[in-house]
């Protein structure tokens, strides 16, 4: 009596985790339809708003990247002067 009392536990216990592993998984699952059923519908009315964002963004870089060149290009300019006069003085004064 004492085995057929524990066989009969372990079964129910089998029987309680596969339901909990099963009920465990739906949520998620559940969550995930709704989830992707949400964005279906939400993303056409978010798209044209994203296209706006990201067209600022991409003007407001190209007005910085012409700033910027703006800004360093006369101290490009005069170190690559700097810089060639450097090599000139350096290779007459190895002829002599």
């Amino acid at each position: 009596m004492h085995q057929s009392t524990l066989s009969a536990g372990r079964d129910l216990s089998l029987i309680v985790l596969t339901l909990e592993i099963v009920v465990l998984g739906l949520v998620p699952g559940i969550i995930l339809y709704y989830t992707t059923r949400w964005l279906s519908g939400f993303l056409p009315e978010v798209t044209p708003f994203l296209r706006s964002i990201t067209a600022r963004v991409r003007t407001v870089e190209q007005q910085g990247k012409a700033i910027m060149l703006k800004i360093a290009m006369p101290f490009v300019l005069l170190h690559s002067i700097a810089t060639g006069m450097d090599e000139t003085v350096s290779v007459i004064l190895r002829r002599r």
